[in-house]
């Protein structure tokens, strides 16, 4: 088998075991308790590693060989899984304590998709990028939304302890591919990495990587609407099994099926998005890329309004320079210019 075949497979049986994983931890946490809040505490245990290590995660990953540190993070969530089997299986799983083995789970995660998404550019030639890249959305596509969801629902029908055993199995079965890769691979810093970052702080390198954050429009506008997608994914996600489980009587199994189901429209809008042409979405992006918009210094004043109606009025000067008379509350009127370009 090629090395991207090996990768492949890897990647594959650790998306099957996240579907696994998503529709039986709800099961789970609402197994334990019926509080919305105690099934929200775990939602929130998924969620919280990324905000407190996602920009650490990206400097270990830039001074380690990628392959190999993400083959050592599977060995590392099959043992947190096996916890979790073991606590299922004896009786002794509480809220706290799921808590805190997701959390875990969920600190590896963060390191392991880091490194997936640096690491494929040492296993395929650059010029088969995409072509890989299509290959691994169309495993996780179907493996973590189909599959591993119908199939976590199942498991946790017939035993509570199963999905999660078969959770850790995947992330075995995954690390076991991941060192085959690795060995492949020279063992050096990856290209991005020089001699000299070697030896430079994690504190500079988390500096360097704000600033270079803080310069691109584009990525703080996505980062945002990213955050407030999330967010609402969350809190959905979060008390969706007590609604089903309540509301419409819905057992694990098809629980399972209702998630898988919903993610229909992922693979409906992957693909019709490449047919589909708005011109608006071309703006909005110029505009968040800074393109179609600038910041300008301006000069404003406020006045009795001295005409009748809600109107408002661009007048031009001699001197090319628009000014514009607006409304203002009741009996006011603003007048201003803006003429003069802002940078900063």
């Amino acid at each position: 088998m090629s090395r991207f075949g090996l990768y492949w497979s890897s990647a594959t049986a650790s998306y099957l075991g996240d579907g696994v994983r998503f529709a039986a931890l709800p099961l789970l946490a609402s197994s334990l308790s019926s509080s919305p809040a105690d099934v929200a505490w775990v939602s929130g245990a998924v969620g919280l590693p990324w905000l407190l290590f996602g920009l650490v995660a990206g400097v270990i990953v830039d001074r380690v060989q990628r392959a190999r540190l993400m083959a050592l993070v599977q060995l590392a969530r099959a043992v947190v899984g096996g916890a979790v089997v073991a606590a299922v299986a004896g009786g002794r799983l509480t809220i706290p304590s799921l808590v805190l083995l997701v959390f875990l789970l969920s600190t590896c995660e963060v390191l392991y998709d880091v490194a997936s998404n640096a690491v494929l550019p040492a296993i395929v030639d650059r010029r088969r990028l995409q072509w890989a890249n299509g290959r691994l959305i169309a495993a996780e596509i179907v493996a973590l939304e189909f599959a591993g969801p119908a199939l976590g629902g199942m498991l946790f029908a017939v035993g509570a302890a199963l999905p999660f055993a078969f959770d850790a199995a995947s992330f075995l079965g995954s690390a076991v591919l991941l060192l085959v890769v690795a060995r492949g691979l020279a063992a050096t810093l990856p290209e991005s990495t020089g001699a000299a970052r070697g030896h430079s702080s994690i504190g500079k390198e988390l500096l360097e990587g704000f600033r270079w954050f803080r310069g691109q429009a584009l990525i703080r506008s996505l980062t945002l609407v990213a955050v407030a997608v999330n967010l609402g994914a969350g809190g959905f996600y979060a008390i969706l099994v007590l609604f089903a489980q309540r509301e419409l009587s819905i057992g694990p199994a098809g629980y399972g099926l209702l998630i898988a189901v919903g993610a229909a429209g992922s693979v409906a809008a992957g693909v019709v998005a490449d047919k589909v042409y708005l011109p608006g979405l071309v703006k909005l992006r110029r505009l968040l890329e800074g393109e179609a918009a600038r910041l300008v210094k301006g000069s404003h004043i406020v006045v009795p309004k001295f005409w009748e109606g809600r109107q408002a009025y661009l007048v031009q000067n001699s001197d090319k320079r628009v000014i514009f008379i607006n409304p203002y509350q009741n009996d006011l009127a603003l007048i201003g210019t803006t003429d003069i370009p802002y940078e900063g």
